[in-house]
């Protein structure tokens, strides 16, 4: 999965964010360059011994909600999640996951305001 960063396109946010899940994200960061390049910056996070592609969705879909919720990001792009997955892997996946990629997001500069459990 990956964060595209770039410049704000509204007034009064602080940056511009777009959550994304790809296979081959190198290739699919190429396509957005070629697609939109607004983004001046990626935010690459992986686990291959972890996730599988329904966790990454589900990942992917918080931090779309995360962005959503917080007027000072600009956020770009369609809101995909996999709400699929059974409550003991979410949960998992929000215990050991998720704060990590939270906070990689932060200190790159993303204002996100998670509510932590």
């Amino acid at each position: 999965m990956y964060v595209l960063l770039g410049l704000p396109r509204v007034h009064g946010t602080v940056v511009r964010a777009r959550p994304g899940v790809s296979g081959d994200v190198l290739k699919r960061l190429r396509e957005h360059l070629a697609e939109n390049p607004w983004f001046l910056r990626a935010l690459i996070a992986r686990d291959r011994q972890i996730w599988e592609s329904n966790h990454v969705r589900y990942l992917e879909g918080r931090l779309h909600h995360l962005c959503r919720d917080n007027p000072l990001i600009d956020r770009d792009g369609r809101m995909d999640s996999d709400e699929t997955l059974h409550p003991h892997t979410t949960a998992s996946l929000e215990r050991q996951s998720l704060p990590g990629i939270i906070g990689a997001v932060i200190f790159a500069g993303v204002p996100l305001q998670p509510n932590w459990q």
